[in-house]
């Protein structure tokens, strides 16, 4: 091979490496939101000394709902 025959051969290889790189950067992929269950929550809350109740309840689910919106659109 000539020299400009492997220049020719390594760009070819490249490019498409190159390629295949650049879609996968831009695949998304999305896994299906899943929210805290009352008893995860209360747990937390267990663990933080917080006492569970109706308004801890719904900051929570308020700060979910704000999250699945940031990350899912």
């Amino acid at each position: 091979m000539r020299d400009t025959d492997v220049q020719r051969e390594i760009d070819r290889m490249t490019t498409g490496w190159r390629k295949r790189q650049i879609d996968d950067d831009i695949q998304d992929y999305v896994r299906p939101w899943r929210g805290l269950t009352d008893e995860e929550l209360q747990a937390m809350c267990e663990k933080w000394r917080i006492v569970y109740g109706g308004h801890v309840s719904d900051f929570a689910k308020e700060i979910e709902t704000k999250l699945k919106d940031k990350n899912h659109g």
